[in-house]
């Protein structure tokens, strides 16, 4: 797993900034992100994917020690959803090292293939 340390290190490795100039740039969008879900605004990053805000409704559950029923309050939750290039990307270094392209192409299936595969 990568620590915000080495993410600066990448960053500064990257670009020609020092390693504290790409601190102040990952923070920077740290707190963008972060200011923004607060705001209630939902964030897309191209390449990336999205971040959106959703309602978890209230809800009953059970505690197993005392044998009640207790109430959930609502909350708000945040949800990532990654773009298709991301997805690939992480797909394709799984799979054989293929390199996804950057165009959102609608690969699939056609009425043939999937006549075949039947």
């Amino acid at each position: 797993m990568k620590s915000t340390s080495d993410i600066i290190n990448i960053v500064a490795k990257n670009t020609e900034f020092t390693c504290d100039q790409a601190k102040v740039a990952v923070d920077a969008v740290v707190d963008a992100i972060k200011d923004s879900l607060i705001s209630g605004e939902e964030i897309s990053m191209w390449k990336f994917g999205r971040f959106a805000l959703y309602e978890q409704t209230n809800k009953c559950g059970y505690n197993i020690y005392k044998g009640e029923v207790i109430r959930v309050p609502r909350t708000t939750r945040i949800r990532f959803r990654p773009s298709r290039l991301l997805l690939r990307a992480v797909n394709a270094d799984r799979n054989n090292n293929e390199q996804p392209t950057d165009t959102d192409s609608n690969e699939g299936f056609g009425m043939d293939e999937i006549d075949r595969a039947l």
